[in-house]
């Protein structure tokens, strides 16, 4: 793949996750890689299978939640879906016209973020995240730095403090889309909800 492609943010659709995923898959332009990825400091609920490719010219990452679509082995292993494993190696270029749609939705909010006068993000910039009250959910934030990362090849996220009375809540964008970190955050929290502060300025405080 093109590394100098744009990301798109996770897609992660709780209501039927495997069956989003085989359209995104169905639509992808050369095969994606599939790969578990527990989320440190979490429980096992928090692991996720993670699919990405290319569609479009957008960098795709397809995150599903590894407990609701898949079984584990006698070893207690996450097994990965014969379903996805099948769509997989059958990808390219199938894509359902519903999806154009989205794709367009991805590339403009792509485009908007990159046409910030701070981007792209800067080893050492500081992002807040602010959550309102979502149901029994109450209102939080978090604060993550942005870090070089020899590990994940390139600028991630760290998750350095939060406000929130469950930590399971917390640091779901640690450590993000290697070398484009702000993006996940841009796209699921969205820009009004997000602070950067570089150099001890706020260069973007959000539109609330």
């Amino acid at each position: 793949m093109d590394a100098d492609a744009p990301w798109s943010t996770v897609i992660d659709d709780d209501t039927s996750p495997i069956g989003q995923a085989l359209l995104y898959i169905g639509a992808m332009s050369e095969p994606p890689t599939v790969e578990l990825n527990p989320i440190d400091g979490h429980t096992e609920l928090t692991t996720f299978v993670d699919i990405i490719g290319r569609i479009d010219g957008l960098h795709i990452l397809v995150s599903l939640h590894a407990h609701e679509v898949c079984e584990k082995s006698d070893t207690g292993e996450w097994i990965i879906p014969k379903a996805i494993r099948e769509a997989v190696e059958a990808s390219g270029d199938q894509a359902d016209s519903h999806l154009i749609g989205e794709i367009d939705g991805l590339k403009d909010g792509q485009r908007a973020l990159e046409s910030q006068p701070w981007y792209p993000a800067r080893d050492g910039d500081v992002l807040h995240v602010h959550y309102e009250t979502n149901g029994a959910l109450p209102e939080f934030g978090e604060t993550y730095r942005v870090e070089n990362s020899e590990e994940h090849g390139g600028l991630v996220l760290a998750l350095m403090s939060h406000t929130a009375k469950d930590t399971d809540d917390v640091g779901w964008y640690s450590p993000g889309v290697a070398g484009d970190p702000l993006a996940e955050p841009w796209f699921e929290a969205g820009p009004a909800q997000l602070t950067l502060i570089r150099d001890g300025r706020v260069v973007h405080g959000g539109t609330r």
